[in-house]
């Protein structure tokens, strides 16, 4: 077992905050703002016990350092359109899934989402310190996020869902309304950039922050369960359908939402966490009991949640553990890693230990996809299957010579120096910086 205690990384770098708000086209940030940082990678944080990859600390962190070079290159773009019309330099991350613009395909194709700027802007922040150009990155992510504003509930700081390329600008579409895990991401980051850079430059991160967080507790947790909807359109909806009561396991990111304590105290942030991990304990026990496996999607009826049916949302898996769930492992278990919870370390053990047992400890037979009976609903592996249980399993406290193998086995198989798309991808370099000591805490 390795027991991660904190290293410390003190920055005598007077944070010096000179990119501008709108940074025009060209221009660049001088080299003392674009190194000065607090918390610089790598933070090598001071992680509660747990099973770390045996390989060293330099490894570990060369090989997120490179694969970060790798997804950015890959997937960070600049809006050709507004910075050619306006002079203004805003970026996103590229989530269409076979990396096309309309430049590729002649048609209008959508580009990105608000999950993929939350990531993106996570990403940057963690990575600050290492990259030397994160803050003038960020900055460009914060001001594309101010663009382009969810309108489903005026004056909110919450993000419209996706965008997609024209041809002639970047707009939205999907209907101009947020998703709750974007939102969320988005709001956390800007208090990592507020720990990293302060607020007291042409951005108030932490004011920033404090606006979006207060309208996710408006306009995105269901005030009589206490968890996260799906978005601010379900407010319209009948209070008692199903969308209204519905919530995604993915939304479960328990870990940032603690962070939310302490920066939004006019509401009660500690009942969602509460009310979310009643609601993993209740679905683990009446469906998927010694497995820990949580649907895509569940909804509230006669006082209990219950998976939803198949294809309501999105799949045959929505009420199954699919591509929404598989990222269950990462976000509780950091949950587990940066703050001890109970709760997230009964439920990553129950994870880690089923599919330890279903793969026979081979990494390369986690599949994509199961029924909630544990019953493999797909023949193949995806990444973004496979990442988030490199971080359930660093959760393991057993200390014995099987986890560490299997830890070891999973860092091996997710640090395959290869890209796929932007979900493996992405999911992949997240689950790398915090498996690896590396996620960054306000």
């Amino acid at each position: 077992m390795s027991n991660l205690r904190r290293t410390a990384i003190i920055t005598a770098a007077a944070v010096i905050a000179v990119s501008m708000l709108f940074l025009p086209a060209g221009a660049s940030v001088s080299a003392a703002s674009a190194a000065s940082c607090n918390a610089p990678f790598p933070q090598h944080a001071d992680y509660y016990s747990c099973t770390l990859p045996s390989v060293s600390r330099a490894k570990i962190d060369r090989e997120t350092e490179d694969y970060y070079d790798l997804w950015k290159a890959r997937y960070v773009r600049t809006d050709k359109y507004y910075r050619k019309s306006q002079g203004v330099t805003t970026r996103y991350i590229l989530y269409n899934q076979n990396h096309q613009t309309y430049a590729d395909t002649k048609n209008t194709v959508a580009v990105t989402t608000s999950e993929a700027e939350g990531y993106g802007m996570i990403i940057t922040a963690a990575m600050a310190g290492y990259d030397k150009d994160a803050k003038e990155y960020f900055d460009s992510m914060y001001r594309y996020y101010r663009r382009f504003r969810s309108t489903a509930n005026e004056g909110t700081y919450l993000m419209a869902w996706q965008q997609s390329d024209t041809g002639r600008k970047l707009v939205c579409t999907g209907g101009r309304c947020s998703a709750s895990d974007g939102d969320i991401d988005i709001a956390y980051a800007l208090l990592l950039a507020d720990k990293q850079w302060g607020s007291d430059g042409t951005v108030d991160y932490k004011q920033a922050a404090a606006g979006i967080i207060s309208d996710i507790y408006k306009y995105e947790v269901n005030k009589t369960t206490g968890t996260i909807q799906y978005g601010d359109w379900v407010r319209w909806s009948k209070h008692s359908s199903r969308e209204y009561t519905g919530t995604r396991s993915s939304d479960f990111i328990t870990a940032e939402l603690r962070a939310f304590v302490k920066a939004d105290p006019a509401h009660d942030w500690n009942r969602v966490v509460r009310k979310t991990y009643a609601a993993v304990s209740y679905m683990n026990k009446k469906y998927s009991a010694d497995r820990g496996l949580l649907p895509d999607f569940m909804y509230r009826k006669d006082g209990k949640f219950r998976p939803e049916k198949p294809y309501k949302h999105e799949s045959a898996l929505d009420g199954g553990y699919g591509y929404n769930a598989c990222r269950v492992p990462w976000r509780i278990g950091t949950d587990y890693l940066v703050n001890g919870s109970t709760s997230a370390g009964k439920e990553t053990a129950r994870l880690n230990k089923w599919i330890r047992k279903k793969t026979g400890g081979d990494p390369a037979k986690i599949a994509a996809g199961y029924k909630l009976s544990g019953k493999k609903a797909a023949d193949y592996s995806d990444m973004c299957f496979t990442a988030p249980f490199l971080v359930s399993a660093v959760c393991d406290t057993s200390g014995d010579a099987a986890a560490q193998k299997w830890t070891d086995a999973l860092w091996e198989k997710v640090t395959e120096k290869k890209t796929e798309n932007y979900y493996n991808d992405t999911l992949k370099l997240l689950c790398m910086i915090t498996a690896g000591g590396n996620w960054i805490t306000p």
